[in-house]
């Protein structure tokens, strides 16, 4: 009889009892990592996806003032804390400046067409209402006949913040910022950006002509102080 037992017991062993619940647990640690990894493996698709569109909607504007490529595109990402919310409200006019701006202050004309859809930080383009070519190579040609009629004050040569297209630059560089660039136009979408008196960007945009740039630009003295605008075609296409 004890003989059957013994090889019965061979045969079928006891079964252990299972372990509590609490064994089970990872310790908080690996628990956290372990959530961790999770929820960046389901967000990275979605998040690479986005970054692909993004990346393309960039390298659409063209070249311009930053590297067209994907180190270009992660400075335009960070740039995007500092932009501007509306670049259609013109920035506040500081006080105490020794002059008070060249345009009019009664205003200018109004223009006629609405605003077009501009994007981008650098590059800032104008999406629509785009000039015909012929505008713009009177545009290109009124820049250089200035500079020839006024060879002592300004000068052509490549923009130095677009990178890709001539500037308008003053001799007596009262802007420091990009050795006295006063002008430049795009040749990709008609646009133009001037660097302005804050009273007389404020007049430009009032009246529809033009936008602050997204990117914040500080005045590089308060007695010369400058903003940098973007300004439309005047039959808006």
């Amino acid at each position: 009889m004890a003989t059957i037992q013994l090889f019965s017991s061979f045969i079928s062993p006891p079964i252990p009892s299972s372990p509590s619940s609490s064994d089970n647990q990872l310790p908080p640690f690996f628990a956290f990592t372990y959530n961790y990894l999770c929820a960046v493996l389901l967000l990275l698709p979605p998040l690479a996806y986005l970054t692909y569109k993004d990346y393309h909607s960039f390298l659409s504007l063209g070249p311009g003032g930053t590297p067209y490529n994907f180190y270009g595109y992660c400075i335009i990402t960070s740039l995007r804390l500092l932009a501007l919310r509306n670049p259609r409200v013109p920035g506040p006019v500081p006080e105490g400046l020794e002059h008070n701006g060249y345009l009019p202050k009664s205003g200018i004309a109004k223009r006629d067409a609405s605003r077009p859809i501009v994007t981008g930080i650098a590059p800032h383009r104008q999406m629509n209402q785009r000039p015909r070519r012929e505008v713009f190579n009177l545009l290109s040609s009124s820049l250089q006949n200035l500079a020839d009629n006024y060879p002592r004050r300004l000068r052509i040569a490549i923009s130095c913040f677009e990178k890709h297209c001539p500037g308008l630059f003053s001799r007596k560089q009262v802007n420091k910022t990009c050795n006295g660039e006063i002008v430049h136009a795009h040749p990709s979408d008609g646009s133009m950006h001037m660097t302005l008196h804050p009273a007389d960007a404020k007049i430009v945009i009032e009246a529809g002509w033009g936008g602050t740039c997204n990117k914040k630009n500080p005045c590089p003295a308060p007695q010369h102080p400058t903003r940098i605008a973007s300004l439309f075609d005047s039959q808006g296409g």
